[in-house]
């Protein structure tokens, strides 16, 4: 069993789960049309370049393709090492003219936002709709501020290597050196949430809006924290666990980057393969999802009937379509950082190693590239959903 200190007024009641069930993917259904042919050859030459939408018949490819335009820098000046180096002056600055150390993880509000988990500088920064940066949690210091309620700013955190934002802004952080989930109000108080006994290598959260249950990532399994039960293992088998999230059919999704893997996890916690064979090399664009490698994936987000895919090793974006096919959207490798001002499906090699992957209500594909310390943001082509595109 393994406890966990509940600090949200009730009691914890700790209990165990029976250990899931490894999925089965020849259960997997498929779509019934074969594979289109891939473009292997332009991935080596660094184009970058997916197939025609008109290869891949009647998916939502095309018009995922046609929505998004150019990729831009939203925060960081690039970093040659992991030191922390946050200076003073950050503070109120472009996001260009900052440095972040080694951020694990970028998502929006639906006001758009941008919140960033600094782990080596022991921060989550907020980059607001003018592109400024503040700081609203952490202290940039190494540190363990207490459970009780405080000014998040001034609560030292511990590399925070998670997060998960609500739409109002209300923010969860995986405060990893302390194996604690810190909740950040919409008034800048932060208060433990969860206190576990132990957080192995904590990298995805995801929190219900209205706090009933919250799911963690730790390593090689996956924790779900409810207030009447506390923390319980829900799902094991994965072997280096990275984002989680919930689809429109409120599947739950996991991106397991050391089994080259992307997993539903079913209420039992049964684990079904959704993308990836399981191999790291040999990825094919515009195959089968299931039958294509996927190196690392680290990364998940659901768009539209489908899922942006954040390659950790490849430093690749893919888009798997509505029909299970998946296409290389972002091209990169380790160290790379490039293509500001062009369309994102302009030749070369454009990312670095890809941390996480979200987007915005407005329509924006946000990117953290962990290995050079920046935040992308792939901008929206058309307004959505009568929107304001985000600058």
């Amino acid at each position: 069993m393994m406890g966990a200190l509940q600090l949200s007024g009730l009691a914890a009641c700790q209990s165990e789960l029976p250990a899931p069930r490894e999925g089965n993917t020849d259960d997997v259904a498929r779509p019934d049309e074969p594979a289109t042919d891939s473009s292997a050859a332009a991935r080596e030459a660094g184009s970058g370049v997916s197939p025609a939408p008109s290869e891949v018949g009647s998916s939502n490819w095309a018009a995922v393709a046609a929505s998004f335009g150019i990729l831009t820098t939203l925060a960081g000046r690039g970093a040659t090492d992991v030191l922390n180096e946050w200076e003073p002056a950050f503070e109120g600055a472009p996001g260009v003219e900052v440095e972040l150390a080694r951020p694990h993880i970028a998502l929006p509000d639906d006001a758009g936002n941008v919140y960033i988990a600094d782990k080596e500088s022991h921060a989550i920064r907020k980059v607001d709709l003018d592109g400024v940066v503040t700081t609203v949690a952490g202290t940039n210091q190494a540190g363990d501020a207490p459970d009780q309620p405080g000014l998040a700013t001034q609560g030292a955190l511990s590399n925070p290597n998670g997060l998960w934002v609500q739409p109002d802004g209300q923010l969860y952080i995986v405060d990893l050196g302390n194996a604690k989930i810190r909740r950040v109000s919409t008034d800048g108080t932060m208060t433990t949430l969860i206190a576990l006994e132990r957080l192995p290598v904590g990298r995805g959260l995801w929190v219900a809006p209205d706090e009933s249950e919250a799911y963690i990532a730790a390593g090689s399994e996956l924790w779900r924290w409810t207030p009447r039960e506390g923390t319980v293992p829900f799902a094991t088998g994965f072997s280096s666990l990275g984002m989680v999230v919930k689809d429109a059919q409120g599947r739950l999704i996991a991106g397991d980057r050391g089994a080259h893997r992307v997993y539903v996890v079913d209420h039992g916690g049964q684990l079904t393969p959704l993308i990836g064979n399981g191999a790291a090399a040999g990825f094919v664009d515009g195959a089968l999802a299931l039958d294509t490698a996927v190196n690392e994936p680290r990364a998940i987000w659901p768009h539209d009937g489908g899922f942006f895919v954040g390659s950790h090793d490849a430093a690749q974006v893919l888009y798997v379509d509505d029909r299970g096919f998946a296409h290389l959207f972002l091209d990169g490798s380790t160290n790379s950082h490039g293509g500001d001002g062009e369309r994102w499906d302009a030749p070369g090699l454009k990312i670095g190693e890809v941390r996480s992957v979200a987007l915005s209500r407005q329509g924006r594909l946000i990117i953290v590239e962990n290995d050079l310390g920046y935040v992308r943001v792939v901008q929206p082509t058309a307004l959505a959903d009568g929107l304001d595109a985000d600058p």
